[in-house]
């Protein structure tokens, strides 16, 4: 009997569902009830590593763990059943997909796209929405698939995917070491909601100019993009557009910059914005270690930008890694996410 390597769907997904459930803060990690779950919902997986954890891992070192577990392949013995064929119905067609005895709605999930279903779904038998745990069973009559929702102001927002945001807000906190994901992060609709809020609050903002602020956004290849995207230890481009203005359209000197967790990387603008000023800069930032890094923008009101950069890089050191997606709630304007 050979081995091939672990090859789960949304292997990131099962990772933060793995911690949420299994990481105790103040007490560690349940190795064992952890390597028990995902041999259910992986069959035929070798958990063995999974049980001598019992320290905490972050996000990433949980996902290097799962790639590197093993399935059993089995393919050459006799199979107590044959294959499972289900039916998936969408607006004006029912596709069938056949697949191995003992699958799991995940891998049939994966398996979507290649059927010419390319939007992420729920997946429901009968009325009752399936978990991605659940075995496919040939009794089933045919599966309804609705697509996941998008909001649509999130797309001009800049984001690509329907679970981009939420996922990447979950691993965000998984890694930053508080030891749990908050409860409004578990929800793909608060996650959503929050980030409405907060640009409703920006355009807000603008439009009665009641602040010295800024709307910013990150850009790559010259659309708007909420994520940026790298590859460890490689430096890569970084640009940040916006607009700077002042309060009651004041004279006062505004500078704008753009951190990337406690670091300024971009002095985005500087100017005495009467009225809503366009702003704009890139930059080539340095390497990265694999993670997610947090973007975001302040404003200070010095006579120069060397004394506005000073004083923020003092203020954002003596902060240190804390929970800048929520502390900079005005200011985020998305993340670096590197690999």
């Amino acid at each position: 009997m050979t081995e091939v390597p672990l090859d789960t769907p949304d292997v990131e997904q099962l990772a933060v569902h793995l911690l949420e459930k299994y990481a105790v803060p103040g007490v560690g990690f349940d190795g064992q009830a952890c390597a028990e779950e995902l041999e259910m919902i992986v069959p035929r997986c070798d958990a063995s590593v999974l049980r001598t954890l019992d320290v905490t891992p972050s996000c990433a070192e949980l996902v290097q763990v799962l790639r590197s577990s093993r399935v059993r392949d089995v393919s050459a013995a006799p199979h107590d059943a044959g294959p499972v064929t289900v039916h998936v119905a969408t607006v004006g067609a029912v596709v069938e997909v056949t697949m191995p005895h003992g699958s799991t709605v995940a891998v049939l999930r994966a398996q979507l796209p290649q059927c010419g279903i390319s939007t992420p779904v729920y997946l429901f038998n009968d009325g009752v929405e399936l978990c991605d745990t659940d075995k496919l069973s040939a009794d089933w009559g045919h599966l309804w698939c609705q697509p996941a929702p998008f909001p649509e102001w999130a797309a001009d927002d800049g984001w690509e995917m329907w679970d981009e945001l939420p996922r990447i807000v979950r691993r965000w906190y998984s890694d930053l070491g508080t030891g749990e994901v908050p409860g409004w992060a578990r929800n793909d609709d608060e996650v959503w909601l929050q980030q409405k809020h907060r640009i409703d609050g920006l355009e807000e903002a603008q439009s009665s100019r009641n602040a010295w602020f800024s709307f910013c956004y990150p850009v790559v290849d010259g659309v708007k993009r909420r994520i940026v995207r790298a590859e460890a230890g490689k430096s890569f481009q970084l640009t940040v557009e916006g607009t700077m203005w002042n309060r009651n359209n004041d004279t006062c000197i505004h500078q704008v910059l753009c951190g990337l967790d406690e670091a300024i990387v971009l002095e985005v603008g500087q100017s005495v914005p009467t009225r809503p000023t366009a702003i704009s800069e890139s930059a080539e930032i340095a390497g990265k270690d694999a993670g997610i890094y947090v973007l975001h923008v302040d404003t200070d009101l010095q006579y120069n930008m060397p004394d506005a950069r000073r004083n923020k890089t003092m203020q954002f050191q003596n902060q240190g890694k804390c929970d800048r997606y929520q502390q900079s709630f005005r200011g985020f304007i998305g993340f670096v996410v590197v690999e």
